[in-house]
């Protein structure tokens, strides 16, 4: 068995231990490298939305992140969107995620060859983890995650290297209190990691306990810049900073009940859509085989990694956000070092350990051949020329209604390249005080516009040059075309509105859509609006959950949404068809028609065609 592998290594003389040593600086710069040109290669090349973009501005401005602040990262920021000589101030902070995890990735190969994994085996292990979907995306766009993953493997190797006397206690607990101030994801790292320092056994006096809290707590001085930078006159300000620092907002999407009715289709969910594919099922399965041989070979460290891994995984189990994915990027380092492990031992089993090392390769090969199309897809559309143009178009002294995903972005311009900062960009309003907002800006004869069209405001609205203006007339849901079409699971259309154009390109298809609930669907389900042309090409599109969510619709109850359909700036002149249908989200799983339309295919609807000139 794989488990009952004992190896004796032949001692090396110093001239062999310093060849060693060398062939690791050399891999270790190399693994640095190569992941930093593959995510350089696949950047976001410039602005981004919601997080992305406030971290692209906020940390040059020294502003406050949204909870829990991020005070360290953004202190780091700051120092490297102004060092950095070149590149817009976003394609700097898209930079800086790609340095921090390609350290990551290098540190990650140091880890395993802490534990004496050959060079390539642990070469496999770093790569796999350089080119999962999850790592990548989070290393091509400025993100707390690449930094949060480069402290995580600092202090898996502080842990090994205190193990070994060549480093204090204190150094762990640097690398704990760092990784706490800047990401609270370190704190699934500590059950594990305590069990560690426990099985390990070694004598603890009270200077070296003393000296390590004392590392741990020190960093805690980072939040000293939240109020620092909260100004003194701001209504409820240590309310805020208080909720800044504890990050309180989290409890939001934090359900265990949800978890409790879900039961092991969660745990499936978060399988088959993340873990799984992040190293593929194969590099899965040898990752669990990797975890059993270390747990026989260093019990100490290998239980400890194990209960960190399950740590990570039941918090995220019952964490419901929308990319909950990114919650498990420290258990896919773990992953990656048992990845090392398995290969490791089945090098050494079949005594050819460059050859199976060598072929170890072809999973992470495998990998980047794969996730660089997802990648490249992932910023196919840049949000730049869509947040420029709504600015250009308000008038004057405007105010703009939005969702986060795209406020952030406009901030960015106001605030780095001082665009329109005559506008008022808020975010989305609460609905218990929606009416009294608009109303109070109507009565004040202020020229209001949101991004989206919201249904259940008592005023109409009206697509001007891509923004939707509110106004105190009363709304028109009336449709133009009956039709009614019937999809699985109890939601049926039965009408809309599509002003044929003709449009330029760049502008906006104002679009309504009249649903009818047969029967209280199951499950919440997101909308789809694609703009098409002959070969299936995609030329604009609209993904959004209506104002209600499906679930809780009741039968025969209809509800008429707008929509706002962008034409991207390079469409050709020509006419193209408008589809519609629903899916699931995270899973992407089409709902099908109840019958197949004219063209076959049944999970979108045609509803007619628009025109574009020139």
């Amino acid at each position: 068995m794989l488990t009952n592998i004992r190896i004796k290594r032949p001692q090396q003389g110093l001239s062999n231990k310093m060849q060693v040593r060398h062939l690791d600086r050399l891999l270790m710069a190399s693994l640095f490298v190569l992941s930093l040109v593959s995510y350089v290669l696949t950047l976001l090349p410039g602005l981004g939305r919601g997080d992305t973009a406030e971290l692209q501005y906020i940390p040059h401005t020294l502003g406050v992140i949204h909870p829990t602040g991020y005070p360290f990262y953004t202190l780091l920021g700051w120092g490297w969107s102004h060092l950095l000589p070149f590149g817009t101030i976003a394609w700097r902070m898209n930079v800086f995620s790609a340095v921090a995890m390609a350290g990551a990735v290098s540190a990650s190969y140091a880890l395993a060859r802490r534990l004496d994994i050959s060079p390539l085996p642990a070469t496999a292990g770093a790569l796999a983890l350089a080119w999962g979907s999850t790592t990548w995306s989070q290393a091509t766009q400025a993100e707390v995650w690449g930094l949060a993953l480069l402290l995580d493997a600092g202090l898996l190797l502080a842990l090994l290297a205190w193990r070994s006397g060549r480093a204090s206690l204190w150094l762990v607990g640097l690398f704990v209190g760092l990784g706490l101030v800047h990401h609270r994801s370190m704190l699934f790292l500590l059950p594990g990691l305590g069990l560690f320092v426990l099985l390990e056994r070694r004598r603890l006096d009270w200077r070296g306990r003393g000296a390590a809290l004392a590392a741990t707590i020190a960093p805690i001085g980072f939040y000293l810049y939240l109020p620092w930078r909260v100004p003194s006159d701001e209504p409820d300000r240590w309310r805020k900073l208080w909720e800044i620092a504890t990050g309180s907002m989290v409890s939001q999407w934090f359900d265990p009940g949800q978890l409790w009715s879900q039961g092991w289709f969660r745990l499936e969910e978060l399988f088959t859509l993340y873990i799984g594919p992040e190293m593929t099922w194969v590099g899965l399965g040898l990752a669990m085989v990797g975890m059993v041989v270390l747990l026989r070979r260093n019990p100490a460290l290998g239980s400890g990694l194990a209960v960190s891994y399950v740590s990570i995984l039941a918090f995220c189990t019952a964490y419901f956000v929308v990319d909950v994915q990114v919650f498990l990027l420290p258990a896919y380092l773990i992953a990656a070092l048992w990845l090392a492990v398995a290969i490791d031992a089945l090098a050494r089993l079949a005594r050819q350990q460059w050859f199976v090392g060598a072929l170890a390769l072809a999973l992470p090969l495998f990998l980047a051949s794969v996730n660089v199309a997802q990648i490249n897809k992932l910023y196919a559309n840049p949000v730049d020329w869509k947040v420029r143009a709504w600015l250009e178009a308000a008038a004057p002294g405007a105010i703009i209604v939005g969702d986060w995903e795209y406020t952030q972005p406009m901030r960015y311009l106001q605030t780095i390249e001082q665009v329109r900062r005559d506008v008022q960009v808020a975010n989305e309003i609460p609905a218990n005080v929606a009416l009294a907002m608009y109303s109070e800006w109507l009565a004040q004869e202020r020229i209001v516009y949101r991004l989206t069209p919201e249904a259940g405001l008592p005023f109409a609205q009206t697509l001007e040059q891509g923004l939707w203006r509110v106004s105190a007339d009363e709304p028109d849901l009336s449709v133009t075309t009956a039709h009614w079409a019937e999809w699985n699971d109890h939601i049926a259309i039965n009408g809309w509105s599509l002003p044929g154009g003709p449009y330029q390109a760049g502008e906006s298809v104002p679009l309504k859509l009249a649903w009818q609930a047969t029967n209280t669907p199951s499950q919440r389900y997101t909308v789809f609006v694609h703009l098409l042309d002959e070969q299936y090409q995609m030329w604009g599109q609209v993904d959004r959950a209506p104002s209600m969510p499906t679930d809780v619709w009741s039968a025969g109850q209809q509800h008429t949404e707008l929509y706002s359909l962008a034409i991207k700036p390079e469409t050709p002149p020509g006419r193209y068809t408008v589809k519609i249908g629903w899916y699931l989200y995270p899973s992407l799983e089409p709902l099908l028609l109840r019958e197949a339309p004219p063209d076959g295919v049944q999970d979108r609807l045609v509803i007619g065609t628009i025109e574009v000139i020139n």
